[in-house]
């Protein structure tokens, strides 16, 4: 056979192996044997690029649930929107049990006392809040030097429950007044004291000096209940 130029066999080869890239295999191992080249799968998605200058989505929660225990408000925690926990009275601290059964103009009326002379007294006994009014009168009329009008109240609560004594007095003969007050007490332990006087000076003045002092019981503190009773002691022309 008649050997061929050496630039055929070299182009055979290069021949050969062009072929045999586009069928898809090589020939890199020593033992001459063809090995598959893996190809890329098309169906795998290819990780996605994130625009610099837009921020990511955050995920939306859905309204309707919560993730915070059950609790909302300050600090994710509940407020209570209820009232007093069942309370009424004065600034809304008194309860039920020992609210006032009556009202300043619906005072219970206590005996009338004297101002000036002798040395009259009423008492009452309750377990709750309540509003009284007694008259004070004036009886010295014959003298020519003036005498102040004068009461005195005593309140003792009862154990375990604390009450405060408060007094308004009318500005005229024929009037009560509600507000004020024009004594008070606030005693946490013993009995609340307060007197109250008021009329002539050294001299008279002509005219009549009565008034109507309403007297308030106001509970404080601790539990009501019947027999368990504060005691109420008022004093004519007494401080």
């Amino acid at each position: 056979m008649r050997a061929r130029p050496w630039f055929l066999v070299v182009a055979g080869c290069v021949g050969a192996i062009a072929i045999a890239c586009a069928n898809g295999t090589a020939t890199d191992d020593e033992d001459g044997g063809d090995v598959p080249i893996e190809e890329v799968d098309s169906g795998t998605t290819p990780t996605p690029t994130r625009d610099s200058a837009s921020p990511p989505t955050p995920p939306q929660r859905d309204a309707s649930s919560s993730d915070d225990g059950g609790t909302s408000g300050d600090g994710g925690v509940k407020l209570d929107g209820g009232g007093d926990g069942g309370t009424t009275g004065d600034g809304g601290t008194t309860p039920v049990a020992c609210a006032a059964p009556n009202t300043c103009v619906g005072a219970t009326i206590l005996p009338d006392v004297s101002g000036d002379e002798r040395a009259d007294t009423a008492t009452r006994t309750g377990s709750t809040s309540q509003w009284f009014r007694i008259r004070v009168s004036e009886d010295n009329t014959g003298s020519v030097a003036g005498e102040k009008l004068k009461l005195k109240v005593t309140l003792t609560s009862p154990p375990g429950a604390n009450f405060d004594l408060r007094l308004y007095l009318a500005p005229d003969g024929s009037s009560q007044s509600c507000t004020g007050p024009d004594r008070t007490t606030n005693a946490t332990t013993g009995n609340d004291v307060t007197s109250i006087d008021w009329g002539e000076g050294f001299v008279s003045n002509g005219s009549s000096d009565d008034r109507t002092v309403t007297i308030e019981v106001v509970h404080v503190s601790g539990t009501c209940a019947t027999g368990q009773n504060w005691t109420l002691l008022a004093e004519g022309n007494k401080l």
